[in-house]
């Protein structure tokens, strides 16, 4: 049998600070989740008070658990917040840090529930390679027949991540979705209020909820009375959306309804391309991608420095390319501003 662990009414008050030469594994209350035999875990009306700080390589840190990886595992959060900074490093290897978990990795056939919670925590994550951070979770990926759903999740707080050497991903909510295989991953009246940066020698993503799908095949992807309030900031070859900074997966499923961007989007860089959407900033080779936005609003401001490089904004969605996307907009808006400066730009 698995394990069963029930926590209610818990508090953590300690600073927790783990340091490693190699893997670092660091939450608020516990390092990390492991096993092949499902696990059945439920947090309830808990809080993590103190700051949390993994340094390794590669280093994982979060306000509950550092690194989850069970096949079959049951994952229940209600009512739960997390008030203390997360700072994870890495020298040399990737980093991971969320407000929630740092890092879910091969959890097959799992289900992770997410009710009312908030993360209220300032999220840093800087790695020399590629780095992930999110308000709840930096990274999901390679979990096959993964279930999410996350409703009335709330990130108040800024979420800033730095690549030295390689590339980044950051998310209001989750820094990088991707190699999920088949199953459902679900927003419900779930709101972003913290600003995201991404700061990278490379790729950047970033989004309101998201920062990248990616390879997700068969995965139903849903954002329903969403709404993203925090301003996105990017370096170099940026994808940046109010939503998803990029969607990039075989045959998924998107179905976006009634969900808003407010937050400004910029990017800094002078010599690369950049992608930016009110919602989504591109949907790029997507073989067979089903994509739905109904009742998408944007009032937010996309812009960039002067560059001369390639620019692709729009008021709702900044690139579609790829093999045979279908796309839907039905009652949808831009409101906001859309402002290049560049001899090789499109904007719509």
């Amino acid at each position: 049998d698995g394990i069963v662990l029930d926590m209610i009414n818990a508090t953590n008050n300690g600073n927790i600070i783990g340091t490693s030469k190699s893997t670092s594994y660091v939450g608020g209350f516990a390092g990390f989740m492991d096993g092949n035999t499902a696990a059945n875990v439920t947090i309830k009306k808990s809080v993590n008070n103190g700051n949390v700080d993994s340094t390794g390589d590669p280093g994982h840190c979060g306000g509950l658990f550092g690194l989850f990886s069970n096949t079959g595992a049951l994952l229940t959060v209600e009512e739960y917040q997390n008030n203390g900074d997360i700072d994870a490093s890495s020298a040399h290897a990737p980093a991971y840090g969320g407000g929630i978990i740092g890092h879910i990795l091969d959890s097959h056939d799992g289900y992770f529930i997410i009710n009312k919670t908030t993360n209220n925590g300032i999220i840093n994550v800087l790695g020399r390679a590629d780095m992930r951070a999110g308000g709840m979770f930096g990274s999901i990926n390679s979990c096959n027949n993964l279930h999410l759903i996350i409703e009335e999740g709330k990130n108040n707080k800024m979420v800033n991540g730095t690549s030295t050497d390689a590339s980044g991903y950051v998310g209001g909510f989750i820094g990088e979705l991707s190699n999920n295989k088949n199953g459902v991953a679900t927003f419900k009246k779930s709101a972003n209020d913290g600003d995201l940066n991404v700061t990278t020698t490379n790729l950047g993503f970033c989004g309101g909820m998201v920062g990248f799908v990616r390879y997700n095949d068969g995965l139903v992807l849903t954002i329903e009375d969403g709404v993203n309030n925090g301003n996105i900031n990017g370096t170099r070859l940026c994808f940046a959306g109010g939503l998803i900074g990029e969607l990039s997966s075989n045959q998924p499923t998107i179905d976006i309804r009634n969900t808003t961007n407010n937050g400004d989007i910029f990017v800094s860089s002078t010599m690369d391309e950049y992608f930016g959407g009110g919602l989504l900033g591109s949907v790029n080779e997507n073989n067979g991608a089903m994509v739905s936005i109904v009742g998408g609003i944007n009032t937010g401001k996309i812009s960039c420095a002067k560059t001369t490089e390639s620019v692709n904004i729009g008021g709702l969605i900044g690139l579609i390319g790829g093999n045979q996307v279908n796309a839907t907009l039905s009652r949808c808006f831009n409101d906001g501003n859309l402002n290049i400066d560049t001899n090789n730009g499109t904007v719509g």
